[in-house]
């Protein structure tokens, strides 16, 4: 499969695009602590491809800091364990201005005992924001960790808190 590339501004920072032509792979920070390592593990062309995923993730990005979009229309493919995809997909169920723990995530998907494994998936996930990890938070109501900074994982959630 031919992977693309593109980089755009945000206003949490310059972000990166890896898509097929029809199918987002990757979607991150450039200075989240694993993106050196994912971009390893894809074979793409560094060349910025005018593709219609593309030009829809701009927008819908744009919108989704705007507070005009809870939820997106992009179709994804991530690449991960069966474990994480399965992790990320439950993450895409939790509701726009709502957040979930690790632990009732976990036992959602599989059981307590994996709250752990679970944290680990949520800080391996390719596709920020729209697989809402920000969303997923301690039991004890900490925010937790989030690979792209916990910064932004704050903003996330007062943005989609005053929406």
């Amino acid at each position: 499969m031919k992977l693309f590339y593109t980089d755009f501004e945000t206003p949490l920072g310059m972000m990166i695009a890896i898509a097929s032509e029809t199918e987002l792979k990757l979607f991150k920070f450039h200075d989240d602590k694993n993106i050196e390592k994912e971009l390893q593990k894809l074979n793409f062309e560094k060349t910025e491809a005018d593709l219609e995923i593309f030009e829809n993730l701009k927008i819908q990005i744009k919108e989704y800091f705007e507070g005009k979009r809870k939820n997106f229309d992009i179709k994804l493919n991530p690449f991960g364990s069966d474990f994480q995809i399965k992790t990320w997909k439950a993450i895409q169920e939790i509701s726009y201005d709502t957040t979930s723990t690790y632990k009732e995530l976990a036992r959602k998907i599989s059981s307590e005992k994996a709250a752990r494994a679970l944290a680990n998936a949520c800080g391996q996930n390719k596709i920020v924001i729209i697989i809402p990890c920000h969303r997923v938070i301690g039991s004890n109501q900490k925010l937790g960790g989030y690979s792209a900074g916990i910064w932004r994982k704050e903003f996330l959630l007062n943005l989609e808190n005053d929406s």
